[in-house]
């Protein structure tokens, strides 16, 4: 058996591009871990390989987009994972985003999740009872309990299905943005939900349906394309962005 791995170009590209995939988790423990194991990697490719893959630093660029501004605590996350493989009911400390106050939780974990940027844990709270979204940054103080966790089958897939992002919404309701001429051929070439309808008009725009919650996730979302895009249904949404432009407007008034 050959010392070294026999990789085509594809393959080492996709290997580079693996790679670069990891960036948005260089704040995290598991970085250097895996900083590790592509150097383990790349001492199994050969001379020759490892030149190749050197050179395609130099051929390709890649946002992996947003990245975690703070360090991520080894310990918590450690603990986390650990509660998730074993079985066991979490304690932590967590700050609420929507309520600006840290408070005691008691979770049942299921499983750390990898999105955007960050690191959740999907685990039912189990004073209310419900499943919840987690951000592993915002957990302090992480104890794994002696209680064990009887887990009960989960679907990820429907827990998210009305969601646009990350956090878990209420029942989905049927939205229509309508996108301007200059984005059209942006929005033409993007699925951002699974339920995503996309139909260009006679004259040039574009107007895009999908069933989402109405997540202020989503309000960021539309919010960011400006005046290029603007929200057919429902009427709750429209009001709520309405609002948020009309103190936007407030800020800037004036200025400069």
């Amino acid at each position: 058996v050959s010392q070294y791995l026999a990789l085509t170009s594809q393959e080492l590209f996709a290997l580079y591009l693996a790679r670069g995939m990891f960036v948005p988790l260089k704040n995290t423990p598991l970085y250097a871990d895996l900083e590790s194991v592509f150097a383990k990697i790349e001492e199994k490719l050969g001379t020759a390989h490892r030149e190749h893959f050197s050179e395609l630093a130099a051929e390709v660029r890649f946002d992996s987009g947003p990245s975690l501004r703070v360090e991520l605590d080894g310990e918590v996350l450690e603990t986390v994972r650990a509660a998730c493989a074993e079985g066991q009911v979490l304690s932590v400390d967590y700050d609420s985003a929507s309520s600006g106050t840290r408070r005691r939780r008691k979770l049942g974990p299921h499983y750390v999740y990898f999105a955007k940027g960050s690191v959740y844990l999907i685990a039912e709270d189990l004073a209310a009872g419900e499943m919840k979204v987690f951000a592993v940054p915002r957990m302090r103080d992480a104890v794994m309990e002696a209680e064990s966790y009887d887990r009960k089958p989960f679907d990820h897939e429907k827990f998210f299905e009305s969601s646009f992002g990350v956090y878990h919404g209420e029942k989905p309701v049927d939205v229509r943005i309508a996108f301007g001429k200059k984005l059209s051929s942006y929005v033409r070439e993007r699925k951002w939900h699974p339920s995503q309808r996309t139909v260009e008009r006679p004259d040039g725009t574009v107007e895009v349906s999908m069933s989402v919650a109405l997540t202020p996730e989503l309000e960021q979302w539309v919010l960011g394309f400006g005046a290029d895009a603007q929200v057919l249904v429902p009427e709750d949404l429209r009001a709520r962005l309405g609002a948020s432009i009309t103190k936007m407007a407030g800020l800037y008034a004036g200025s400069g």
